[in-house]
């Protein structure tokens, strides 16, 4: 959905090697801000409001927001 999350990797020539979607569920999901750490892994943080899944494969777990939109901190490995 438009309203969704999406974290890629680009290859250094700037290939698109992967992209995975995040926050696939009923209301607004809204990455602010990406980092890596030393051994690969992706830390995302942002909001969402109702739910939103944020596991990246085909499985659904879905998150529900507490109030009108709630905070998030996600951790993907680089796989």
């Amino acid at each position: 959905a438009s309203d969704d999350g999406y974290i890629c990797k680009l290859s250094s020539s700037g290939n698109v090697l992967w992209a995975k979607q995040i926050g696939s569920g009923t209301g607004v999901c809204r990455p602010s801000s990406i980092d890596l750490d030393e051994f690969g892994n992706i830390y995302s943080t942002g909001y969402f409001t109702l739910t939103a899944d944020f596991d990246p494969s085909t499985s659904i777990i879905d998150l529900y927001a507490q109030g009108g939109s709630d905070v998030f901190i996600s951790k993907l490995n680089d796989k």
